[in-house]
């Protein structure tokens, strides 16, 4: 399993942000995406999410353009904004998105376990605070169960123990024969991994 793009261009307004862009994920490895602000690192992320159309270029699974409804059940997409009902506890917004891939009230509890904030579980998300919204947010990443992670940002916001905790998720699923793209200013202690360097135009 491969996830792949060949000559990807991004335009925005009428500014080239990247063109005739390559990159390869194996399975079980991660490529993370470097540069300032501005190079283009969340375009990519939302345009391999299918959020967004390149100008040009292709997007595979192993080589093949993507079949769009197979596509989605296959990422899970974490962005700068944490869709977090804040009117919900943090276990109903988690059970909300278990229910959505279909998992059970025991698997919750074992994300909550996995992400160590089953003290949180019965707070109104609006308390947290945005590590804490962020954890939360990657906590409905892993109970989505896709094959690829798409990140961006992932540990802003994460203090020290948050960001350990992180990278051994992150290190479980790609054993497991997942993948993973992301976005980070932070040196994550992740390999294999690739480095993509996006700079400005």
């Amino acid at each position: 399993m491969t996830f792949s793009a060949q000559k990807l261009t991004c335009i925005r307004g009428e500014r080239v942000i990247f063109s005739a862009l390559d990159f390869n994920i194996p399975e079980g490895s991660v490529l993370l995406l470097k540069g300032p602000n501005g190079s283009g690192k969340s375009s990519l992320l939302r345009i391999s999410a299918g959020f967004l159309k390149p100008q040009e270029g292709i997007i595979a699974w192993n080589h093949s353009p993507l079949d769009p409804d197979i596509y989605s059940s296959k990422i899970s997409y974490m962005g700068h904004l944490d869709p977090i009902k804040p009117s919900l506890t943090v276990r109903e917004n988690l059970d909300f998105w278990v229910r959505l891939r279909k998992k059970n009230n025991k698997t919750t509890e074992k994300i909550f376990h996995t992400l160590n904030i089953e003290n949180l579980a019965e707070l109104p998300a609006s308390f947290l605070s945005q590590g804490q919204k962020r954890r939360l947010n990657f906590a409905r990443v892993v109970a989505e169960s896709a094959k690829l992670w798409i990140l961006d940002e992932p540990t802003d916001s994460f203090d020290r123990e948050s960001e350990v905790l992180f990278t051994e998720i992150l290190k479980k699923h790609l054993s497991m024969g997942g993948l993973a793209m992301i976005a980070t200013h932070n040196n994550l202690d992740i390999s294999p991994a690739n480095t993509l360097e996006l700079g400005n135009s």
